[in-house]
């Protein structure tokens, strides 16, 4: 029969093991580091070279049209997922910080570390680099000004109702507000009040 299915025998778990081979191996051929054992430490030239290649990787897949929209985030956060492994167990935690701000937006990384952690309790770890790293975040003399909200969506649900209803309070206040999101469907959303 020349139209049937074709039945995918691979199970999840293998799926995973070829798709990290996968990864670790075009990060190689890019950047001629082996990142297949997660505690090895990198300098910075090295940490560059890595991020760099994990960031062409995470476009390629984006940019791909044949490709489905729940498969795209899936890949691309497991890509992802390698790099919060290497900046997890290396010594140069700052410094790989730095490198991925600079190559991803803080919505790539906050929804990857989501699907990466899996439960509020792993994040622990990235909590604690944050809070003991602040002087890599641009500091200004004046008072801040600018407040950065995430949820993975802004429709149908309680979580999203109360930003609907905190994000004015904040603007009428002066602040300039941000909401990052992972989903967007504008006309399901709730209204905001226009840019000021």
């Amino acid at each position: 029969m020349k139209n049937a299915p074709v039945k995918f025998e691979m199970t999840l778990s293998d799926f995973k093991a070829t798709l990290s081979e996968e990864i670790i191996s075009t990060i190689f051929d890019k950047t001629g580091l082996s990142v297949s054992v997660p505690n090895v430490d990198f300098d910075s030239a090295e940490i560059g070279k890595i991020v760099g290649a994990v960031s062409d990787i995470y476009k390629k897949v984006s940019a791909n049209t044949k490709l489905s929209p729940q498969y795209k985030i899936f890949v691309m956060n497991f890509v992802m997922a390698k790099m919060f492994e290497l900046w997890k167990n290396s010594s140069n935690a700052e410094l790989f910080f730095i490198k991925l701000s600079k190559k991803f937006t803080p919505a790539q990384i906050v929804a990857a570390l989501n699907d990466y952690t899996g439960e509020l309790s792993k994040y622990t770890w990235a909590i604690d680099f944050f809070v003991s790293h602040k002087n890599i975040f641009p500091q200004k003399n004046s008072k801040i000004r600018t407040i950065g909200v995430y949820y993975t969506r802004f429709f149908s649900g309680g979580i999203e109702r109360v930003l609907s209803l905190l994000i004015p309070i904040y603007i009428r206040q002066g602040y300039r507000v941000i909401l990052f999101t992972d989903l967007s469907y504008p006309e399901m959303e709730y209204p905001l009040p226009p840019p000021q």
